[in-house]
């Protein structure tokens, strides 16, 4: 990364810091839930930025979950009555994933003495009758902030969830820092979503001889060591009275950050030997920036990436965004 871009990164990264001070500012103990337990790059990096800031915050996080192994009892233990809820960030709020949708409205309506802060999403709702669902069931909690990261989105949260208080946050995953790695560059890597969220348009992008086509995943010895730090949750999964077990929450905690450097590292290493990379992934995006690598990025299905790009990551010299009319914003 040049100097110009950490000097991009350093302005983000005090942005972010600020608005997280703000809202947590004299506060000691919060639970995380919705950890990622899959196979995404992506939702590691924001896990990781996430776990950077707090740290420097001096923010003890008390209890971690995701959502198959969320327990509201443990929860009540570990927390107390002071602490704060915070919810993952990512892009996945709305009704395009429902399992994460219901996650979320759940422990907002369980939960309603506690403080509560989603950290920043994208906002997407194919349904208006969906986003009125929503609206009335946050509206009714007395201290929930919906922090959103990007303007599309701010717009769009204002009028679909008019009694939700939302504010602007940026993307959490520009707080990690990848590792330094030395490698030849020498070959284009073309990461493509597989999923609904996949941009038409990138289909057929590999240009080069030797180039590299794949989308998230972990290989080989990555995917062994991946279904082993996996087993303590899926036996807590199985047995939720394992989960209330004495020495059950670290153990589920040293599972999810196995996970988040297991993906991590795969996409670190996937990057580094690449001298180009083109995607319709937004945290491809942000990885190619982070580790300076010259990389074109296609918007996904509904506009989400656009959105961020003409926020501020295109202010970063080695992105190149790719309009391509298919990614246009729902609701």
């Amino acid at each position: 990364m040049n100097e110009k871009d950490r000097e991009v990164l350093q302005a983000l990264r005090d942005q972010t810091r600020q608005i997280l001070l703000e809202h947590l500012g004299g506060v000691t103990r919060v639970a995380l839930l919705d950890v990622p337990t899959y196979q995404n790059v992506g939702d590691s990096m924001i896990f990781a930025g996430e776990l950077t800031y707090l740290r420097s915050m001096g923010v003890d996080i008390v209890y971690m979950s995701d959502i198959h192994r969320f327990d509201q009892s443990e929860l009540n233990r570990l927390l107390g009555p002071a602490g704060v809820i915070l919810l993952q960030g990512g892009g996945n709020f709305g009704d395009i994933w429902p399992e994460f949708q219901a996650f979320r409205e759940n422990v907002v309506e369980s939960n309603p003495h506690h403080r509560i802060i989603h950290l920043p999403q994208s906002v997407s709702f194919d349904s208006e009758a969906n986003a009125q669902r929503t609206n009335d069931l946050l509206a009714q909690h007395p201290d929930f902030t919906l922090l959103l990261r990007e303007s599309e989105s701010i717009a769009r949260g204002r009028r679909l969830l008019p009694d939700v208080r939302v504010e602007f946050c940026p993307d959490m995953a520009l707080g990690w820092t990848p590792p330094e790695v030395r490698s030849s560059r020498h070959r284009e890597v073309v990461l493509a979503r597989r999923d609904r969220e996949r941009a038409a348009a990138i289909a057929g992008q590999t240009t080069s001889e030797g180039a590299v086509e794949r989308d998230w995943g972990l290989r080989l010895g990555s995917s062994m060591a991946w279904r082993f730090v996996r087993l303590p949750g899926r036996l807590a999964r199985i047995f939720p009275v394992i989960r209330r077990q004495r020495g059950a929450s670290a153990i589920l905690r040293w599972g999810y950050l196995r996970m988040t450097n297991l993906n991590l590292r795969s996409g670190v290493k996937l990057f580094s030997s690449a001298s180009h990379v083109t995607t319709d992934r937004l945290h491809a995006h942000v990885l190619a920036a982070l580790m300076g690598i010259p990389h074109t990025v296609y918007d996904n299905s509904y506009g989400k990436i656009g959105a961020i790009y003409r926020e501020y990551t295109h202010l970063f010299s080695t992105a190149r965004f790719e309009p391509t009319g298919d990614g246009q914003a729902a609701g």
